[in-house]
């Protein structure tokens, strides 16, 4: 080829070169250059949840015993961060910010929180490889999704720092162009203003662990596994899930009634769609209502309980190892619920899960099986000589009380004469069946029952059971509901602690005469009985006390149930003291008079206020 021609051949494809660059450079600027210049300027649309508040619950005051505050943290996104570069001058601004709102965050805790964030990135996208089935191993990894799809995972906001002081969040939000790709999210706290007071009834709050992860991925309503089955955007914006499903980051009622209300208080997320026009260094969002509504905050839950009563009841039991309940008796509102001292979060509750035998109180029931079954009447006699003996069995009583009728067994408490109530109903097989009837033996309904006990009657016609002694458990709250069927005509309630709960009793049948005698000698157990002088008849209350013996008969567990005025009644309390060289009269009916006393305070202001 002569050097002519080599020349022009040269010449020919530089220029066909040329012409090409030229070609593609027209069809990116003039044919295409619309469509570049959209993609070089879109505002990236995400779409997220907006996080509801949660309930308040409040005494039956209007007084705050858990509520929200407002908190903030810092989110991170990753691509605006990695958008503008200087990585070192952003730790450094933060650094600064921290400062200035005088934070004891380090670079360390800054550096640690990037870090986590950009792990979280890489689990995100790894999920999203899982659910589209591709391998992890797979060649080209992430290239394998497509770009519109990475940006979505990576725009996601990612927890950066939490509960960071407000001055430096406003600084932050104050100075943008500083802190590109980190945003203030504001979150709730709950806060309990009468943790002292109410810790174990109103219970805690707590993230997620791995049972309940579980449990949830079970239901189908863990929302990282519906993300990895459905997509993202799916669940983001159905209001079933957003209602019912749970995040890794959600917090769940651990205990008490933030556990038993929780359906109630957790609220309904919402959406937002969030808009992100980026140019060089400048981010602008506005945020735009995905959904016409708002996140609906969890509800205001009204308690029946009573600060003023549960302060006087710890009070009342200060010193002691027990428990109280106070209860309206003709609708079973719970007034006070206090176990003493105050067990630790997920501790022993005494007032529904302590179950020691009820003693002497169970009396009330007895007699009213006794007189129901017809085996006795108020006037019937039994001798008592200090023991009962029948076949094959002999029995004490603390105290040889000679020839006494119902309302002087109940009086003075004496074993003998329901021995003798338990002889004539074991012929029947009613003594258990009885029990069974007043409720002791499975759980009250109360919100807490998953926390409850439900104690134990003998599954045998045992002698003992008629006073409460022997396997005989029962709950302190079990044993205040006993005492309310004999004030409110016979019927069975179901306690509650919510003020709006429906009332559900049951009519166990009761006659009104047999309720005036059992009534009658709780009244003279005040009056001259084992409860005279503690306090209690100037209230015009009336009651039953217990010792239950333990170690050998050297200690016993000290009990008092009754109610006031006994006109009229208007609240039921139940007393439980542990071991003690005393009985009921001298330790539980002190603790009861106190309780009461403030109770009818309390409640009389209610019904003056109300007029």
């Amino acid at each position: 080829m002569t050097p002519a021609r080599r020349t022009v051949l040269l010449l020919a494809g530089i220029l066909g070169c040329f012409l090409f660059l030229a070609g593609r450079l027209f069809a990116l600027q003039i044919v295409r250059g619309g469509h570049y210049e959209e993609l070089a300027t879109r505002r990236v649309r995400r779409i997220d949840w907006t996080t509801p508040m949660r309930g308040t619950i409040l005494d039956r005051a209007g007084e705050v015993l858990a509520c929200d505050r407002v908190v903030y943290d810092l989110d991170v996104v990753i691509p605006d961060l990695v958008f503008v570069g200087s990585y070192d001058v952003l730790v450094a601004n933060l650094e600064a910010a921290f400062r200035l709102g005088g934070s004891r965050v380090t670079r360390r805790d800054l550096l640690e929180g990037l870090d986590a964030a950009y792990e979280r990135i890489e689990e995100a996208v790894a999920a999203e490889m899982r659910r589209q089935g591709i391998a992890p191993g797979a060649a080209g990894r992430k290239r394998s999704l497509s770009t519109r799809q990475l940006e979505l995972i990576q725009g996601m906001p990612q927890p950066f720092l939490k509960d960071v002081e407000r001055e430096a969040c406003l600084f932050i939000e104050a100075n943008p162009e500083r802190y590109p790709g980190i945003a203030v999210r504001c979150r709730y706290a709950r806060e309990r203003p009468m943790k002292d007071l109410f810790a174990p009834l109103v219970g805690a709050v707590g993230p997620l662990g791995p049972a309940d992860i579980s449990r949830l991925r079970a239901k189908g309503m863990f929302l990282p596994s519906l993300r990895e089955e459905y997509g993202r955007h799916y669940i983001l914006t159905d209001p079933f899930y957003r209602r019912n499903a749970y995040e890794y980051s959600d917090r769940i009622g651990r205990t008490g009634l933030e556990k038993a209300l929780e359906d109630r208080l957790r609220g309904v997320r919402g959406v937002s769609i969030t808009e992100r026009n980026r140019r060089g260094a400048v981010e602008i969002t506005t945020a735009i209502p995905f959904d016409p509504e708002p996140p609906t905050a969890g509800e205001v839950i009204r308690l029946s309980a009573s600060a003023e009563i549960q302060r006087e009841a710890v009070h009342a039991l200060a010193g002691e190892s027990g428990a109280a309940v106070a209860m309206d008796p003709k609708t079973g509102e719970i007034l006070a619920l206090v176990s003493s001292p105050a067990p630790p979060p997920g501790g022993l509750n005494k007032a529904i899960r302590g179950t020691p035998p009820p003693a002497s109180t169970v009396k009330i029931a007895a007699a009213v099986a006794g007189l129901e079954e017809g085996v006795i009447d108020p006037s019937t006699v039994v001798e008592c000589h200090k023991h009962y003996q029948a076949p094959g069995v002999v029995l004490g009583c603390w105290s040889a009380h000679g020839a006494v009728n119902l309302g002087e067994a109940l009086e003075h408490s004496c074993n003998t004469y329901f021995y003798e109530v338990a002889s004539r109903l074991k012929k029947k097989k009613r003594i258990g069946e009885w029990m069974r009837r007043f409720g002791f033996g499975e759980v009250t309904g109360l919100e807490l029952s998953t926390e409850e006990l439900p104690g134990e009657v003998p599954p045998t016609e045992d002698y003992l059971t008629a006073i409460g002694q022997g396997r005989f458990q029962a709950t302190p709250l079990q044993v205040a509901r006993m005492a309310a069927v004999i004030v409110n005509g016979g019927f069975l309630v179901r306690p509650h602690l919510v003020r709006d709960a429906p009332l559900l009793a049951e009519d166990l049948g009761i006659s009104a005469k047999t309720l005036a005698a059992v009534r009658e000698g709780m009244r003279r157990v005040v009056e001259s009985g084992t409860a005279a002088g503690r306090g209690l008849s100037g209230l015009e209350a009336a009651g039953k006390t217990g010792t239950a013996q333990v170690v050998s008969g050297r200690t016993a567990h000290a009990w008092f149930v009754g109610y006031a005025p006994h006109s009229d009644p208007k609240v039921v309390v139940s007393v439980f003291i542990e071991e003690g060289l005393a009985g009921g009269g001298e330790r539980a009916a002190p603790v009861a008079a106190q309780i009461l006393a403030k109770a009818l305070e309390v409640l009389h202001a209610e019904r003056t206020a109300s007029r």
